[in-house]
């Protein structure tokens, strides 16, 4: 089953900070996609894990 994931935004300065967190344990590696409202894709990144274990 599709796991919801925990978006969060942050801003700094300039920089904008956008995560995507899987909050129940997960084994396999994924992929996190951003799309525009246009549907244009504008940023994808493989997911990393925290020290804890937890994907980001």
């Amino acid at each position: 089953a599709l796991q919801k994931p925990i978006i969060s935004v942050s801003k700094d300065d300039d920089l904008l900070m956008i995560s995507c967190e899987i909050p129940l344990s997960v084994r396999a590696d994924f992929i996190c996609s951003l799309y525009t409202e246009d549907d244009d894709l504008l940023y994808q990144r493989d997911s990393q894990r925290r020290q804890s274990g937890e994907h980001l």
